[in-house]
């Protein structure tokens, strides 16, 4: 756990889970001052996967990945590395 609030997640529905993501993101591009179009080309994804994306809707995981690590964020796939005790 980070010195963050827990925020219990589980009762959330998929839905909501994925429109956090999309603000995430969105909120992370224009922090950046960064345009749909410039994600768009650095990630050589479609102009309607970002937009599926900032508005919380489905999209492929390597999609997801490619937007991070344009934006600089993969710190956030740290969550998921197991550590052996």
């Amino acid at each position: 756990m980070n010195d963050k609030q827990y925020i219990n997640r589980n009762p959330m529905s998929d839905i909501a889970l994925a429109q956090t993501i999309g603000a995430f993101i969105k909120h992370h591009r224009v922090v950046q001052n960064r345009t749909q179009e410039e994600i768009i080309n650095e990630a050589n994804i479609s102009r309607s996967t970002v937009s599926l994306l900032e508005k919380g809707e489905a999209i492929t995981v390597p999609n997801l990945l490619q937007v991070l690590r344009v934006l600089d964020l993969l710190y956030i796939m740290d969550v998921f590395k197991i550590e052996v005790t």
